[in-house]
């Protein structure tokens, strides 16, 4: 499995897509492509 860092390309790419669905919820921009929604409490 994963160890520290994430080495395979999907888990990569999955977190990558959290962080910047993150982002576009705080700053308030839209997303160009479909990306899974990430549960955001507090906000």
């Amino acid at each position: 499995g994963e160890q520290h860092g994430f080495r395979r390309a999907e888990n990569i790419k999955r977190s990558l897509e959290a962080e910047l669905y993150f982002y576009s919820r705080i700053f308030d921009f839209p997303l160009a492509d479909t990306v899974e929604p990430v549960k955001i409490e507090n906000l």
